[in-house]
């Protein structure tokens, strides 16, 4: 049970400051990277409100996003090998 017992830093901190400066790098990362994934669904109805357009009609290249994506991994192993 070595891993559960409570480990300090010699100044008697819990978590040193390196530590805190990695999650805090972390968690603006992750924001930075998810805001393209949230600005599409924030963006969308806004845009087909000013566009004219209803998504109830499928549009085929949002038809064709999924099955290529999945495609795409299993020939990525193949064409790289």
């Amino acid at each position: 049970m070595a891993m559960l017992e409570n480990r300090t830093t010699p100044s008697g901190e819990l978590d040193s400051g390196y530590a805190w400066w990695r999650l805090v790098l972390t968690l603006v990362l992750g924001t930075v990277a998810c805001v393209g994934n949230w600005s599409v669904v924030v963006l969308l109805p806004t845009l087909e409100i000013e566009f004219g357009t209803v998504r109830r009609y499928p549009i085929p290249a949002r038809c064709l996003v999924l099955p290529s994506a999945a495609l795409s991994w299993v020939a990525w192993p193949t064409a790289s090998a």
